[in-house]
């Protein structure tokens, strides 16, 4: 099992909470079990701290020791709008011309410079990471972890203006020119949320995405916890997760924000995450609305969809072994129904069958996560029997 721990916007006050909220995300961590990969996803000052990123870098040292890893290789971090601080000349007019056009010819000079907003923060990567393999840690770049997983680094706050907190922008041409090695896991770093990326370079991030069957987008910035999906590929019906993190600094001066960490455990195929919320007089405690998501990690894309097709094939099978009774024509809409009840139910997300629950358990159609090929079978064939596949079916991708 890899067990990776996802924290962002390490906007750190040395102060009770925060130190009483370290300590224990220490002791959990232990507790739970080995980390192998520390995740941030931007944010490690206040932008008034200027080139001061001293708080942030002690605790990442001191995390990175006491979790047993190497700084150098385990350690994977992408900046955020409150760390772009050093001046730049005429940032905000670059800034404007971006957001009136941001893939047009003029579109590189402005990313360009507006790079240079970043130059204290790659000192502080540097610095902490002293073996940093790229020249410019704020540019758009991949680092392999241990050769197993791709993680696509993203600087998704270059054209941050202290305002606006939609429409964000990156630089796209940066990403399409990245080419990941070897058939390997690829999960995007990102500060942004990607529904808060403009909507031009939205569509080039799925186009890379696509080509390169991205199987997660972690981000941060929000403060509080989300998850959603982004459709990658509407032909194929392909959604890959949209995971926003939680602040990981508590404050007891910040009412809005949701204070907390998330856990990935990739165990074969699968990485099923893990939530944990922070409260003062309350500690640590499990999140059960993201808790046992999953997300697909399969390094070999076309063998998956192999099985995928082949699992469908046995429950079409198995529709038409049970219809036996119906015409061909009814047999065969059924089916097809059947077919595409199980095919959705595999695209759930546990939010998804708590809100499936909430409507159906009263009458006796509670779904589980986790099914058997066999006990999904069982159960769409008593709700179709019933007479609530249509219904149900419907709700479902409504829900989808």
């Amino acid at each position: 099992m890899i067990r990776w721990l996802h924290i962002s916007d390490l906007h750190i006050k040395d102060r009770a909470d925060w130190n009483n909220f370290e300590r224990e995300l220490l002791e959990k961590c232990k507790e739970f079990g080995k980390i192998n990969i520390i995740i941030v996803t931007g944010d490690f000052h206040n932008f008034c701290e200027k080139e001061n990123f001293i708080l942030a870098k002690e605790f990442l040292v001191r995390l990175t020791e006491q979790l047993e890893l190497d700084i150098n290789k385990d350690l994977f971090i992408v900046p955020g709008n409150h760390d772009g601080v050093t001046n730049v000349d005429c940032k905000n007019t670059h800034i404007k011309a971006l957001n009136d056009n941001p893939i047009d010819d003029e579109a590189p000079e402005s990313f360009q410079a507006l790079e240079g907003a970043f130059r204290d923060y790659e000192k502080f990567v540097k610095d902490m990471i002293p073996d940093y393999p790229e020249l410019h840690p704020a540019k758009t770049h991949i680092r392999c972890w241990r050769d197993r997983i791709n993680f696509v680094h993203c600087n998704t706050a270059i054209g941050a203006d202290g305002k606006k907190k939609d429409r964000q922008l990156m630089n796209v041409d940066e990403l399409a020119k990245c080419s990941p090695s070897g058939e390997k896991t690829n999960i995007i770093l990102a500060h942004n949320s990607f529904e808060d990326m403009d909507a031009r370079i939205q569509n080039r991030m799925k186009d890379w995405m696509r080509i390169y069957h991205v199987a997660a987008y972690l981000c941060g910035d929000r403060h509080r916890r989300e998850l959603t999906s982004i459709e990658i590929d509407r032909k194929k019906n392909i959604r890959i997760p949209c995971v926003v993190n939680y602040k990981s600094a508590p404050d007891s001066a910040d009412d809005y924000s949701e204070f907390g960490v998330i856990i990935g455990e990739w165990t074969e195929r699968k990485t099923r995450l893990q939530g944990w919320i922070w409260k003062s007089g309350e500690g640590f405690a499990v999140d059960g609305e993201i808790t046992g998501t999953q997300i697909n990690m399969c390094e070999d894309v076309k063998e998956l969809e192999k099985e995928e097709q082949e699992v469908v094939q046995e429950a079409q099978n198995r529709c038409e072994c049970c219809n036996q009774e119906m015409n061909i024509q009814d047999r065969d809409r059924e089916a097809q129904r059947m077919h595409t009840f199980i095919k959705n139910y595999h695209k759930m997300t546990p939010h998804m069958i708590v809100q499936y629950n909430a409507l159906y358990k009263k009458d006796g159609w509670e779904i589980k996560e986790n099914y058997t090929e066999q006990e999904l079978f069982e159960y769409v064939t008593a709700v179709k029997k019933a007479g609530k596949l249509e219904e149900i079916l419907d709700f479902i991708e409504n829900l989808i």
